[in-house]
């Protein structure tokens, strides 16, 4: 990722912090929050560097249809909730006015509207786009850590959904804003990375997926 983008740009910031005599506060901020967040911006790294790595493996790999498939089943159960749990995803995001890729300036409008005149349909609204993305994540997560260069199709449609999730996450950690656009700028790298790759070239019946995910929302 990009040195200026870092979030730790304030690093000297917060070491003349650190260095001063009562610094309880700062330990209070830190357990109450600055914990949770190093945990998930831990998990989005190795998730990202997972399928970075995964794609350089399938670059110089040779899959054939007698390849040894280890973990399918618990593949094929997180691409079967991926797929469903984005359309629900992707219908929510469309029901709000998102059109090319303007995700996080709608779910603020929405935010917006909720503080000045909150309603029970905009709350959940707001509520169910937040689980589903985090649901999601957990699954791309999962099949990030498995054998994903065996099934070319599904890495490429796992990173167009983290494209799309990660503005959502984005949006609602106005905290971590500036990483989850950076790491949305990072998964459309990907992106140009498998499409440059020979990752297609694979003729094997038992990897054509029944069902490809149309994403309605563009990235």
């Amino acid at each position: 990722m990009k040195q200026e983008d870092s979030i730790f740009d304030d690093y000297e910031d917060y070491i003349t912090f650190f260095e001063q005599g009562d610094n309880d506060y700062f330990f209070d901020w830190y357990l109450l929050e600055g914990s949770e967040s190093l945990i998930e911006l831990s998990r989005q790294f190795r998730t990202f560097f997972n399928y970075k790595y995964i794609i350089i493996r399938s670059k110089f790999s040779i899959l054939t249809k007698s390849t040894k498939i280890a973990n399918d089943n618990k593949i094929i159960s997180c691409k079967n909730n991926i797929f469903n749990l984005s359309s629900q995803l992707i219908n929510l995001l469309n029901e709000i006015g998102v059109e090319n890729g303007n995700i996080i300036e709608k779910i603020q409008i929405l935010e917006q509207k909720v503080g000045r005149l909150p309603t029970k349909p905009d709350i959940l609204l707001l509520k169910k786009l937040k689980i589903l993305a985090e649901e999601i994540w957990k699954n791309l997560h999962i099949i990030s850590e498995l054998e994903l260069y065996h099934h070319p199709k599904l890495l490429k449609i796992a990173i167009s959904i983290a494209n799309i999730v990660s503005s959502v996450k984005g949006a609602y950690n106005l905290k971590l804003l500036d990483f989850f656009i950076e790491l949305r700028r990072n998964y459309l790298q990907l992106e140009k990375e498998i499409e440059s790759s020979n990752l297609y070239s694979i003729d094997s019946e038992k990897y054509n997926e029944k069902r490809e995910m149309r994403i309605k929302v563009k990235t």
